[in-house]
């Protein structure tokens, strides 16, 4: 989407891509791909970017390092390789697990390991929430209804009184379902929230419910996202296919978060586990590639900005860490840089557990307006 080249970009497999590089679109200082000849599309790229290049900050030529999804997921959520680092959001939301009866969300996103910081809430649809937010619908006899309520806490105490203290990571998760029962009666706010007489489904309904978690201080953080993006096949017609649905699921986010008041607060990390190669395999599809690109938006970021970049072979340039200009002595980009700029963005970096949970590699300083 955002590190476009031309077809006259000569690749190992021929042309980089199939528009001309004249054809290229910029908004602002965001290059953009046009459309290719004969692929069908809404174009929810240029309305994307024609709406929010203000608030987009492009990071390309970032060094994954990697052809592999698993990993390549980690890095991305992470700024590291390893199985036992945490997600970003997890970290962020785990100094409201005990307060928050859904401080992280996942509504897909592909990598949502939370290192047992915090319980990981699924979302349920707004039918559910009602069942939750009315029980004596379901429950005729006041009397029941208080005897099960009453019958599910002193169990829930009992637990917690019998788990050992080394048990750190059950008591946390038993005292995060015994606060989420407690909030039973915060449902209403949370539905109230929610958009009246909406039409949405799916992802965009999973919106909607972050959204209005993040207003009503039900959650802190939450992973949204899809796949259908591993085009090793009919490249240009499936990719664009999906730029449109994610772009048009982006875009109802930042509508809901604008709705109920706190999209200065919001920030959004768009993120995929790696990038596509040049040119076209024999299928006319793009294999994996290790250089990646992120798009950043909200509070705490600058927009109308693109840092960073690709020579015509896809191979990232380096930058200086400090002016951020491309620099053939400066450093790579790599997903670690962008998290430890994130974690001081978040102001956790220097705390418990950026400590505990250590980020290998150079510093860049991405986020300082």
């Amino acid at each position: 989407m955002f590190d476009p080249k031309g077809a006259d970009v000569e690749t190992y497999r021929g042309p980089m891509n199939r528009y001309a590089s004249n054809a290229i679109r910029q908004k602002g200082k965001i290059r953009y791909a046009p459309i290719p000849q004969g692929v069908e599309s809404s174009d929810q790229l240029d309305k994307f970017v024609q709406k929010y290049y203000r608030k987009m900050m492009v990071i390309n030529g970032i060094n994954q390092a990697t052809n592999s999804h698993s990993v390549g997921a980690r890095l991305s959520y992470t700024g590291s390789q390893s199985s036992a680092m945490p997600t970003l959001p997890a970290m962020l939301a785990s100094p409201y697990a005990d307060s928050q009866p859904m401080a992280f969300i996942t509504a897909g996103g592909g990598y949502n390991f939370s290192g047992g910081l915090v319980a990981k809430s699924q979302l349920l649809d707004d039918s559910q929430f009602n069942a939750l937010a009315n029980p004596d619908k379901y429950l005729n006899s006041d009397a029941v209804n208080g005897l099960l309520n009453s019958q599910k806490q002193q169990q829930l105490q009992r637990l917690l009184a019998d788990t050992p203290d080394n048990a750190i990571h059950r008591l946390l998760a038993m005292r995060q379902l015994h606060d989420a029962r407690r909030a039973d009666a915060g449902v209403d706010k949370l539905l109230n929230a929610l958009p009246q007489d909406s039409e949405a489904s799916g992802s965009k309904e999973d919106a909607e419910m972050i959204a209005a978690a993040f207003a009503t201080g039900w959650a802190t953080t939450a992973t949204l996202g899809m796949g259908g993006f591993d085009t090793h096949n009919d490249s240009d017609n499936r990719q664009f296919k999906k730029i449109d649905e994610l772009l048009s699921l982006v875009d109802h986010l930042w509508q809901e978060l604008e709705r109920v008041n706190i999209a200065d607060k919001t920030t959004v990390v768009l993120v995929s586990d790696m990038g596509r190669t040049p040119g076209y395999n024999s299928r006319d599809g793009k294999d994996h590639w290790p250089t990646n690109s992120m798009v950043l938006m909200g509070a705490g970021i600058e927009g109308n900005r693109t840092i960073g970049g690709t020579d015509d072979a896809l191979r990232p340039k380096k930058v200086n860490a400090h002016t951020l200009q491309l620099d053939e002595d400066g450093i790579e980009i790599t997903p670690a840089a962008i998290y430890k700029g994130l974690r001081r963005l978040s102001g956790i970096d220097g705390g418990f557990l950026d400590r505990q949970y250590v980020l290998d590699g150079d510093y860049i300083d991405l986020f300082s307006l």
